[in-house]
This record gives structure tokens, sequence and C-alpha cells, in this order.
């Protein structure tokens, strides 16, 4: 994710947790759907442009580890887009893109903990461009 998707540094940028996190508690092993009108807002935001009913994925938290610094999750998600338009110069023109990432990574509990492993950069698949 972190190849293409920059959001905007205004206060109104779209997070990682905005698309990928979980609005209730989840236990090892448990999925749930990724935000879509998050992700296309943060896409959009990195000049790609695709309507959240065209975006699906999953997140999983895959396990949880205890590490001296405290409680790690670690998680794995994939995203699903198509009829993705990217930004062009002026002139430039292009078809719709049909895009699919799978990424993991291990997150610490303890926001003040740095991550153990980014799990960046994500696999990114293209195509139909």
């Amino acid at each position: 994710l972190a190849s293409i998707y920059h959001p905007a540094t205004t206060g109104d940028a779209t997070t990682d947790d905005d698309v990928f996190g979980s609005v209730a508690p989840r236990k090892a092993g448990e999925s749930w759907a990724i935000n879509a009108p998050a992700a296309a807002k943060g896409l959009k935001q990195s000049g790609l442009t695709v309507a959240p009913e065209d975006i699906t994925g999953k997140v999983t938290l895959a396990s949880v580890s205890s590490e001296p610094s405290g409680d790690v999750l670690h998680l794995t998600a994939s995203v699903n887009a198509k009829n993705v338009k990217p930004e062009l110069p002026p002139g430039a023109s292009a078809g719709t893109c049909t895009v699919a990432a799978t990424f993991a990574g291990d997150l610490p509990v303890n926001p003040n903990t740095t991550r153990t492993s980014a799990g960046w950069p994500p696999t990114w698949t293209w195509s139909r461009c």
C-alpha cells in the first residue's frame, strides 16, 4: 500500500487505520471487511479515482504474540479495486485499471512502540490499464 498510497498530510487525510482498522475488538483468526469509502477517499488523495462500490478487501488478525515490548498484532490484508482511473497529465488518456494488493504487517498494540516489521511494500498487481 505504501508504494502508491500516500494520503495528503492535511488534517482530513485518510489513515491506514481508517481503511483497515476494525470498529470492534477482534480475536486471533477473525477477519473483517476493509472500509471501502475510506479506501476510495485515500486513493483519491493519491491520484487514483475509484468508486467505493468497486473496492473490496479483507483484513485478518492472523495472531497475537507477546514480546518484551508488549503485545504485537500480526495482520494480513487484501484489497481489490476495479474501474480505477489514474490521474494523468493534461492530454494523456488511459482506460480504467484493475488493482489487487496483498500485504502483511506486525503492529504493536502500544502505539508508542515501534513496528517490529512493516510488511511493506505490498504486492500490487495492475491489469487492464
